[in-house]
């Protein structure tokens, strides 16, 4: 059949059986080519299919893989960190339409900015770990938050401002872990801290009291 449709749903329908990754199945879809296409014009390579631009030499340090950037940018966009980490099988299934609007002309550019303000936190992950020892753990929060109380565009990561920011951040998001170890104790981790949803808006209102003194 020459009918894409349901070429597609044959094989999400086929592949539901086997061991293929949801993203997979959501490679071929419209609003993804799309994604793909805008940013390959602003030179970065979107990859639906992992490993997809791996062997090409232009590529280099300019690869976006689809998971992973969907992750930052539902973190990001939408301000669910906590599913963004916790719930990463269900962005390309029960998820995805809530996330890809089709009719959203901005998704490339704050796709972009989320998987680029991740890679940012990902490098200084080595600066603040030994201090603030759940930098690994809260970065999608970081970026939700980022993105919240000042960080609009990609000059900004260039900024000494986003970093002062992210120390901000960090500094809040301490005073939660520190309530919540007191709380819990031996019972405490990172991990189930920010896979909790109420987290995120403790830590927004910690940044706030911060702010106001």
């Amino acid at each position: 059949t020459e009918n894409k449709n349901l070429v597609e749903k044959i094989a999400e329908s086929t592949n539901t059986q086997t061991n293929v990754k949801a993203r997979d199945l959501r490679s071929n879809d419209q609003i993804q080519k799309l994604i793909e296409k805008m940013l390959l014009n602003e030179g970065y390579y979107y990859e639906t299919r992992k490993n997809k631009y791996k062997d090409l030499p232009s590529a280099k340090g300019k690869r976006i893989d689809m998971e992973v950037a969907t992750q930052a940018y539902y973190a990001f966009r939408l301000k669910e960190p906590a599913d963004a980490k916790n719930k990463k099988k269900q962005l390309f299934g029960s998820l995805y339409e809530e996330i890809f609007k089709v009719d959203d002309k901005k998704i490339s550019d704050d796709i972009l900015l989320a998987y680029l303000t991740l890679e940012w936190l990902r490098k200084l992950h080595p600066v603040y770990k030994d201090k603030y020892t759940f930098v690994k753990y809260s970065e999608f929060h970081s970026i939700a938050l980022l993105s919240i109380f000042g960080l609009k565009n990609i000059s900004d990561l260039e900024k000494k401002e986003t970093v002062k920011l992210y120390e901000l951040v960090l500094k809040a998001t301490a005073e939660v872990v520190k309530e919540e170890n007191n709380k819990l104790k031996d019972q405490y981790s990172h991990r189930m801290l920010f896979i909790d949803t109420s987290t995120f808006g403790r830590i927004s209102e910690s940044i706030v009291d911060i702010q106001a003194k």
